[in-house]
């Protein structure tokens, strides 16, 4: 009977350390060392990101990038042209005007230097190539003969005048060959108006020095003449330019304003021109008449003065020859009719640079252009 019960006991006491074994190991049996072996560990779960931050509002709230685009010329103001009727500022010729930039000019072989030598692209200083008044030509004649520029003093005459006035150009070089220098001093100008023709008569008197250190003193009248340019109407434009001369050695002594007084006695210009403003630095309205090519400022100003007073084929003129053969400038009626709706141009120009190459002066000028349609 005790062994029976003992017996019993044991059973029930196994019976309790099997159960408080399963609970201990959650009801799964214990792996052997050769099962923890042989069992290839899982991968381990990537750490658990946050998710991605929600954009701010104010980013979120940002446009999408727009295209850039040419800005719309503003038509709210009368100076202004609408976009669809803009004049030919530049001229370029019809069949490169919406395909392809027409092609620039050769540049120069020397670059244009950093700074401005000259803020209004003159040549040199003293240069002086101007047709604005009859005056003004003289002067400009003289000054060619004192810079020896002796091809530039002979273009001042007027195309087919006699012999008997203008030799032919190596006889006219030659005649100033002991000339060091002159210096005119001119009187009062008259002028007469002929079938749409200009004369001026201008009385000059001549202070020369020869090369030998001699003075001599001349006297006589100079007539210039000019085709109104509205009635020239065609190229090529032919500008103010001297008709002829009468000079005459002065006796030492003779006083210079009697001179001028007699000097264009029997002309026929009878008539006294008031002294005639030169027009300012902007002033390329159609009031005043400039045909100035002393600088390449002064070059821009004449071709927009020409354009404004509507005489194309001056306007023209100031283009380079050949120009048109570089596709740099169509046909002139292509070029005047690239006007017909403009009423006015006003300029606006900044310092001009130079560059020389090969013995040609290159001018490199900023402007900005405000037209009236």
């Amino acid at each position: 009977m005790r062994t029976r019960w003992f017996r019993l006991h044991a059973i029930l006491a196994c019976l309790v350390a099997a159960l408080a074994l399963l609970a201990a190991c959650g009801g799964q049996p214990t792996p052997t060392p050769t099962q923890i072996a042989a069992t290839p560990l899982a991968p381990a779960s990537p750490p658990a990101t946050s998710p991605p931050a929600t954009p701010l509002a104010t980013t979120a709230a940002l446009p999408a990038p727009t295209p850039t685009v040419s800005p719309t010329v503003p038509t709210t103001t009368a100076t202004t042209p609408p976009v669809t009727a803009t004049p030919t500022l530049v001229p370029t010729p019809a069949s490169t005007a919406t395909a392809t930039r027409a092609p620039a000019p050769p540049p120069p072989t020397a670059a244009p230097t950093q700074a401005p030598a000259d803020t209004t692209g003159r040549p040199e200083a003293g240069y002086l190539d101007d047709r604005s008044t009859a005056e003004a030509v003289i002067r400009s004649y003289y000054d060619a003969i004192n810079r020896r520029e002796y091809a530039r003093a002979y273009g001042y005459w007027e195309r087919g005048v006699s012999p008997a006035q203008l030799p032919p150009f190596p006889q006219f070089q030659q005649g100033y060959a002991d000339t060091a220098s002159v210096r005119p001093t001119t009187g009062q100008v008259r002028g007469d108006v002929g079938a749409g023709q200009l004369y001026y008569s201008v009385p000059v008197v001549l202070d020369a020095t020869t090369k030998a250190g001699a003075s001599q003193r001349f006297a006589g009248c100079y007539v210039l003449h000019l085709g109104r340019p509205q009635i020239q109407t065609a190229p090529p434009f032919h500008p103010l330019a001297i008709q002829s001369a009468s000079i005459r050695e002065a006796p030492a002594g003779t006083d210079v304003a009697g001179l001028l007084a007699d000097a264009c006695a029997g002309q026929g210009q009878t008539s006294p021109l008031p002294p005639g403003a030169t027009p300012g630095p902007a002033a390329i309205d159609g009031a005043g008449y400039l045909d100035d090519r002393s600088s390449a400022d002064a070059a821009l100003r004449s071709f927009y003065n020409a354009i404004n007073r509507k005489e194309y084929a001056r306007a023209y003129s100031y283009w380079e020859p050949g120009a048109e053969a570089l596709q740099q400038m169509p046909p002139f009626d292509q070029f005047q009719q690239g006007y017909a709706q403009t009423a006015a141009m006003r300029l606006t120009t900044g310092p001009a640079f130079t560059g020389a190459g090969a013995g040609s002066l290159y001018f490199s000028v900023p402007v900005t252009l405000r037209a009236t349609t």
